[in-house]
């Protein structure tokens, strides 16, 4: 099921568990997750956040095959009301007394994440500049993931760096920036003018890289379309940044 099917069918039930295998492991999303630790297992983890598919914060639990059995299906009698409904070796769905709170609970994680997203953001981590940077590293990653060994290693552990390094330079850019006094206003123009260079050719290191990954067919046009555009915005930003700077 995508996404936004389980979505659909987490928000049409009451009172019921779905428990999904993917993979090596179970998993309950939205209410089923509420539930699931309301009845059975108080201290399972919670994981998720913001789906694009979905354009909405999503939480699920997961848990390994061997936890099935003595954490959740030996417990049925103790939780009263509760009970198989369908059980087959990819779904099994659990009726259940309904708790209410699950939106109080939603809202309380988004909370969550969002305080712990702002308190781990750079100093500069509103700029639009470095969202796009943030951006670039981020679509890299998940692009290089899928490389054969043979050019992970090479071509995908640079582009890799080079979105680290990108950021580093950002950081010492704007650093430059907010330390820069009218006494040393030549030496810091100099010295942004130097890191603006640099992270210039490091696009272009970048763009050669990924050119070079589209020729080998490593990935299709739709994610050299949207990676080009990043780079390209970046380096706008950049130049708008630095004019109004200067």
């Amino acid at each position: 099921m995508t996404k936004q099917e389980i979505l659909t069918s987490e928000q049409a039930q009451h009172g019921i568990i779905a428990l999904r295998k993917d993979g090596l492991f179970w998993r309950a999303y939205e209410q089923s997750a509420y539930l699931l630790k309301n009845h059975f297992w108080s201290d399972l983890k919670v994981n998720g956040g913001h789906v694009k598919a979905v354009k909405q914060d999503m939480y699920y639990v997961g848990f390994p095959e061997k936890s099935l059995q003595e954490r959740i299906l030996d417990k049925l009698p103790e939780v009263e009301g509760s009970s198989i409904i369908e059980q087959t070796e990819k779904k099994i769905i659990i009726g259940c007394p309904h708790i209410d709170g699950f939106e109080e609970w939603k809202q309380s994680l988004t909370n969550l994440h969002e305080q712990a997203t702002e308190k781990m953001q750079p100093f500069y981590g509103k700029l639009p500049l470095y969202k796009a940077v943030y951006d670039l590293y981020f679509k890299i990653v998940n692009l290089t993931r899928h490389f054969p060994k043979d050019v992970q290693y090479t071509v995908g552990d640079k582009l890799i760096n080079y979105g680290l390094e990108l950021n580093t330079l950002l950081y010492r850019l704007l650093k430059i920036n907010k330390a820069q006094t009218k006494e040393r206003q030549f030496d810091a123009e100099i010295q942004k003018e130097s890191i603006i260079n640099e992270i210039d050719e490091m696009i272009e290191q970048v763009r050669f890289l990924l050119r070079v990954s589209y020729d080998l067919k490593l990935y299709n046009v739709e994610n050299f379309a949207s990676i080009s555009e990043t780079l390209e915005s970046i380096r706008k930003q950049l130049y708008g940044w630095q004019r109004s700077n200067s």
